[in-house]
């Protein structure tokens, strides 16, 4: 290097060089609005190289001045920063911050439209409250929504909610405001008509010839649970049945093909011309459906006509009714074959029962064996439901008296051992007609001496006798108070004189019948429910907090006395009878995991 010296670039020759250059304008970036600044069109002089990554860099570092504050902000198209921009441009004008919201305090229902349930703290609400804010427009975005809780006393309902909203030149703004909504009491359509005198245009007339009201019960249960009395204006109670009154005939239809889903029924329609208007052409008619039920229920023994065992294949004719659904399903007594009976070919050959549950008797199983049997004869077999046994058993009231037993084919042997208690019709003591004895031959094997139904559960009877249930059900109404009411109000009318007076009081023990009769049918349901988890899954079963336990425990007490005077069999009176601290083994009690949310 010594010796030589520096070279220096001649005028007119360009020279390749690695050293960057920084514009002039570079310096001044920071001086003007970043709206001046175009970092595409910039020009610099030749021989000078700027990387895009310092571009972008220089780009996230600028800072601009506001032009109304004049803090320094992050760019943006309208040059303000946003306490400037919010002071002079509100995104929830136009957006009304107090609304009105109707309930019926009748039903309870809120106005959407249409009227529709929801609790107050429910995610439902907030749906039907923020489709009910005024003055929210496509270029407002809701993106968030919460409810505030208030007093419900106080009669509003608030809402807070996170808005968005373009303005100025692409700039998008956040705001977040409560909405209230004032309580108002309206009455909905169908309230308005139950307080008129045409309260109803359709009714379903639900009909069962027997001598309880289990099926009804039970049909309670389903419609509660699927919420097919949303749309019923009022349910009235008759002797065989019940009525539901409907504002239009869409909406019985409705029950009607639920019903029809659920059970064996026979179905007639009718209407009654109420009005008619000849120049406009238009008629006001009352619809009625009426809806009878098979009379016959679960453990029923039944003797099938003989055109129907034909059309079944031969089975029967003597048959036990193990369920009831939408097909009458049947067991025969004496070759354990199953079948099911449909809604047509029931009401093309109707039969009633033979025997009914109130007449069973109690007996106890002294030996069982498994039956010879061919499954393929039964479906239910093949789907392991039954397991078919021959069976010897004593009734529960010549035990310690004599050794005599009787003989049995049944389809409970899954569940029966020795001791145990089961419930049962007895053939021999039985009265039948002529005609009834002839059909009751069956050549392919010897009828039995006791048709049993079902297993009992006498130690766990004992042991919950008098005592709360730790569930509880809903309903339709309190007809249970109700009832109690007009019994009262039947006894403060009694009128003077000796036969109005005689006629009033056989009136009141009418109904004083009535009542009883129906704790029975329920307390009996109560215990089907018990027994049954099949049954117990198709409605919804409640956990009971809160009880009265004196008023409970004496109602109770009557109740379990009416029920040890029925005529039930003396049998099943001294099994009430029994004291006992322990549970049957296998009893099929109801679990916490069972319970609905009430």
């Amino acid at each position: 290097m010594e010796g030589k010296e520096p070279q220096i670039p001649q005028e007119g020759v360009e020279e390749e060089s690695n050293i960057v250059f920084t514009p002039p304008e570079f310096n001044k970036i920071s001086s003007h609005p970043v709206n001046e600044l175009d970092m595409e069109n910039l020009h610099f002089d030749k021989g000078t190289e700027v990387a895009q990554d310092d571009i972008n860099k220089l780009h996230s570092t600028i800072k601009v001045r506001c032009c109304m504050c004049g803090d320094l902000i992050e760019p943006n198209p309208s040059s303000t920063c946003m306490e400037c921009l919010s002071e002079t441009i509100d995104i929830t004008e136009g957006i009304s911050i107090t609304n009105d919201i109707a309930q019926c305090r009748t039903c309870e229902r809120w106005c959407g439209p249409p009227w529709i349930y929801c609790d107050r703290e429910s995610n439902e609400m907030l749906t039907l409250l923020l489709k009910k804010i005024k003055g929210m427009n496509k270029s407002t975005k809701i993106l968030d929504a919460s409810l505030v809780w208030t007093e419900p006393h106080s009669k509003r309902l608030k809402v807070k909610i996170t808005i968005s909203k373009e303005v100025l030149n692409n700039t998008v703004m956040r705001k977040t405001q409560v909405i209230t909504f004032i309580e108002k009491n309206q009455q909905c359509d169908e309230c308005k008509k139950s307080f008129t005198p045409h309260t109803w245009n359709a009714v379903v007339q639900l009909r069962q010839k027997v001598g309880h009201k289990r099926t009804f019960m039970f049909l309670e249960q389903l419609i509660l649970k699927n919420k097919v009395h949303e749309k019923c204006l009022n349910v009235e109670e008759k002797d065989d049945g019940l009525n539901f009154y409907f504002r239009d005939k869409a909406r019985a239809m409705g029950l009607m093909e639920f019903v029809q889903n659920q059970i064996v029924v026979r179905v007639k329609q009718s209407n009654k011309l109420v009005s008619h208007d000849e120049k406009k052409g238009t008629s006001n008619s009352k619809f009625t459906i009426s809806i009878d039920i098979a009379p016959v229920c679960k453990d029923d023994l039944v003797l099938l006509p003989k055109k129907l065992s034909r059309d079944l294949g031969g089975i029967g004719p003597l048959v036990l009714c193990y369920k009831i659904s939408k097909s009458i399903n049947i067991v025969d007594v004496v070759t354990m074959e199953t079948s099911e009976i449909d809604s047509a070919s029931y009401w093309k050959n109707p039969f009633s029962s033979l025997i009914t549950r109130p007449q069973a008797i109690a007996y106890v199983v002294r030996n069982i064996d498994n039956a010879d049997f061919d499954v393929n004869e039964s479906r239910a077999a093949k789907r392991n439901k039954f397991k078919f046994a021959e069976v010897e058993v004593q009734r529960y009231s010549e035990v310690g008296v004599n050794d005599q037993t009787y003989f049995s084919y049944t389809h409970l042997g899954e569940m029966l051992t020795y001791d145990d208690t089961v419930l049962g019709y007895d053939l021999e003591s039985a009265n039948f007609s002529d005609e009834q004895r002839d059909l009751l031959e069956n050549k392919k094997k010897q009828t039995p001496d006791v048709v049993l139904i079902r297993k009992g559960y006498p130690k766990t009877r004992a042991k919950r006798k008098n005592k709360k249930r730790k569930w509880k059900l809903k309903h339709l109404k309190a007809d249970k108070q109700e009832d109690i009411d007009f019994l009262d109000h039947l006894k403060s009318k009694a009128p003077k004189g000796s036969k109005k007076a005689a006629k009033h009081s056989k009136k009141v023990k009418k109904e004083e019948k009535s009542i009883a009769n129906k704790n029975i049918d329920y307390e009996l349901f109560l215990q089907d429910l018990e027994e049954d988890r099949e049954m117990r899954g198709q409605v919804n079963i409640y956990k009971e907090d809160h009880f009265e336990e004196e008023k409970e425990e004496e109602e109770i007490k009557k109740t379990t006395k009416k029920i040890d005077d029925m005529k039930l069999g003396d049998e099943i009176a001294q099994i009430d009878q029994i004291g006992s601290d322990t549970d049957d083994e296998n009893f099929p009690d109801i679990q916490d995991d069972e319970f609905e949310s009430d």
